[in-house]
């Protein structure tokens, strides 16, 4: 089965950041991480289960799938509804802990 992806309005804001952070090295660069952005959406549609527990100061309720380098989706799947909710998209090298509650 399916699953709908959604993507907060937070995490869209963060990979637009990430995104005009990548135009200084290039339209080759911005085109492989949405690459990856929309391989990462084909897995969590299908098999959301697929992320994993990995960063630290991630509480249970989330799980994590890599992005692009040190960037990370952080999302939630709500079974009954078949949906699957990015909250955040982070860089591993900030203090992320802040963002996640």
């Amino acid at each position: 089965m399916k699953y709908n992806v959604d993507i907060s309005p937070d995490a869209k804001k963060e990979l637009n950041n990430y995104i005009s952070g990548a135009m200084e090295f290039g339209s080759e660069s911005v085109s492989k991480i949405l690459d990856a952005f929309d391989e990462c959406i084909c897995i969590l549609e299908t098999t959301p289960n697929a992320g994993f527990d990995k960063l630290k100061y991630i509480p249970a309720k989330y799980k994590v799938i890599h992005l692009w380098k040190h960037y990370w989706m952080i999302f939630q799947i709500y079974e009954d509804e078949h949906c699957v909710k990015i909250d955040y998209v982070i860089d591993d090298r900030q203090n992320y802990g802040r963002f996640v509650h």
